[in-house]
């Protein structure tokens, strides 16, 4: 962590595969001081192996899980609103917490709001074409 103001900041570090299970070859990695002298890792941070996703996503700022759902027999449409009366009822989302739905089923709800448009306008014009 790094104190900026009244911020803390945690700061992580990415190494090679080589040093990722050994945290005594970690500790003796070798930073550069602003003053040019050379220290051990050990001597400014404490280090800690944990496990956690296989992936860091993030969006607009703010850490991602996914979920992937492989459908069979049934649409995705379907499958979407069942699970969300599933979930409006049993689920309580903790403050900062949302849920989105995306993947085929967002493109076939933009399709479905760009459709609304598209084919009364079309009939529209067919009958306009008619007409004359």
């Amino acid at each position: 962590m790094t104190i900026e103001g009244l911020k803390l900041y945690p700061i992580n570090f990415r190494y090679s595969r080589d040093l990722h299970d050994n945290i005594n070859a970690l500790q003796r990695v070798l930073i550069v001081t602003p003053r040019g002298e050379q220290i051990t890792m050990e001597q400014v941070a404490k280090i800690n192996i944990k496990t956690g996703p296989p992936a860091i996503k993030t969006e607009n700022s703010h850490l991602k899980a996914w979920v992937y759902i492989d459908l069979k027999d049934i649409d995705v449409g379907t499958n979407v609103e069942n699970s969300k009366k599933l979930l409006e009822s049993q689920l309580q989302l903790p403050v900062g917490y949302s849920l989105a739905w995306r993947g085929q089923y967002e493109y076939m709800e933009r399709s479905k709001e760009k459709l609304k448009l598209v084919v009364p306008l079309t009939f529209f014009l067919i009958f306009l074409l008619l007409y004359f």
